[in-house]
C-alpha cells in the first residue's frame, strides 16, 4: 500500500492510497481536488474509486449557495472526475464518498461522460467488486419484506 499526497486545502494533509497486489491495483482517491499525484499514481490501475460532490445536489437540498460552493470547492465534480479518468484510464472507474449522499447517478454520469466514456460505475451500500482478470460488480441483493 503507498499513500498518496492529494489536494484537499485547507485540510494537509490530506491522502489517497494505491493498493498492488498480485499484478493488480486500486487506487482510493480520499477527499481531493483534481490532483496531479493521484493522476500519476491512477495511470492505468484496475479501479480507481474517486469521490465526487455533484452541485446539483446541493441546489435541491437548499443548502447556502456560499456554503455549497465552499465545501465543492474541496472536492471534484462529475466532469473534474470525467476527466481524471480520462487521464488514468483505469479498467474501472466508480464513485465512491458522494456529496451530497442524496446524488444519483443522473447527477454523476452524463456531466462524467462529456469527458470520459470508460467503465464507469456509481457506489452503493454493499456492493463488492471483484479485481482480478477481470473487474466485476455485484450489487447487493434487496430482500423483500
Amino acid at each position: 500500500m503507498t499513500a498518496i499526497e492529494v489536494d484537499h486545502a485547507p485540510v494537509e494533509p490530506a491522502y489517497g492510497y494505491r493498493i498492488d497486489y498480485e499484478g493488480r491495483s486500486v487506487v482510493l482517491s480520499g477527499d481531493t481536488r483534481i490532483s496531479d499525484n493521484l493522476v500519476r499514481a491512477a495511470a492505468g490501475v484496475d479501479l480507481l474509486v474517486h469521490e465526487v460532490a455533484s452541485p446539483e445536489t446541493f441546489v435541491r437540498a437548499g443548502v447556502n449557495p456560499e456554503r455549497a460552493k465552499s465545501v465543492v470547492a474541496h472536492h471534484v465534480t462529475p466532469e473534474q472526475a470525467g476527466e481524471v479518468f480520462e487521464r488514468t484510464k483505469p479498467r474501472l472507474a466508480i464513485y465512491s464518498h458522494i456529496v451530497l449522499p442524496t446524488a444519483t447517478a443522473d447527477d454523476l454520469v452524463p456531466a462524467s461522460r462529456k469527458t470520459y466514456n470508460g467503465p464507469l460505475e456509481v457506489g452503493e451500500d454493499l456492493m463488492v467488486i471483484e479485481v482480478g482478470k477481470d473487474v466485476i460488480v455485484r450489487r447487493p441483493s434487496l430482500a423483500k419484506p
